[in-house]
Formats: structure tokens, C-alpha cells, sequence
């Protein structure tokens, strides 16, 4: 009795640790990411400006510094994110575990687009031509 009670605790045990995987498909609706390709601007502080480029399933940021006196834009760098997925509210960057991206874009203006990182403020982005 104690051996069949042994093995039933044991097979529970098993089953247990087969449903808990973490192997679950993704079940996550993932959207066209043509909806927010292209070049998007956004001007903060004085006239500093964060650009966000979505193109061919990559993105890149770039930052532009104003320089006080000069009124000029510096360029100060860009950092390849690398592939993005898009919900219905996320910007997924498998890559960069650490950036949770959220997205708006307003219903009767597709040429902006609203981002919340990380610090929780929404920043306004206004398409631009390439």
C-alpha cells in the first residue's frame, strides 16, 4: 500500500512539473508594422529632438541636441533596437527585455503618435518625410 501511495505522489509530482512549462504557444495578436512605419519626430526641452525611424521591421533611435546660441541641431547618436512587434498597445522589442514601449495613435490623426517608455510620461511624435 505504501509503494502504490509512493507512486501516485511521485506521478503527481511529474504532472505537476510537465503542466507548469513555461513552453505555452503565444497567443498575443500581433498587428501590421506598417502602421507606424516611417519617420517620427518628437521636440522636447528647448528644441532637443528624439526620432524614432520604423523601417523594414528595425528600429532606430536617434538623438538631436540644440546647441543655445548656435540655433542649430547637433547630432548626438543613434542606437539600433533592432526587430519590433506591435499589438494593439505595445511596441515589442525582443531584443531589449528592459523597454516597455506603449502606443496611441489618435483616431482622427494618423500623423502623430504618442510613446510611453519606461518613465511613464507620454511623449507626441509627429510624422516627417524621409
Amino acid at each position: 500500500m505504501k509503494k502504490i501511495i509512493s507512486i501516485l505522489c511521485l506521478f503527481s509530482v511529474i504532472l505537476c512539473f510537465i503542466s507548469c512549462d513555461n513552453d505555452e504557444p503565444d497567443y498575443t495578436d500581433y498587428l501590421d508594422n506598417r502602421l507606424v512605419e516611417g519617420t517620427w519626430l518628437s521636440q522636447f526641452g528647448k528644441r532637443d529632438s528624439l526620432v524614432y525611424k520604423f523601417k523594414n521591421d528595425k528600429l532606430i533611435t536617434e538623438f538631436y541636441a540644440y546647441i543655445n546660441g548656435m540655433n542649430e541641431l547637433k547630432f548626438e547618436g543613434e542606437e539600433d533596437l533592432g526587430n519590433y512587434l506591435l499589438t494593439d498597445s505595445q511596441i515589442i522589442v525582443p531584443q531589449r527585455k528592459d523597454l516597455n514601449m506603449l502606443y496611441k495613435i489618435p483616431e482622427n490623426n494618423k500623423d502623430s503618435l504618442y510613446i510611453q517608455t519606461n518613465n511613464g510620461y507620454w511623449y507626441g511624435f509627429k510624422k516627417i518625410k524621409d
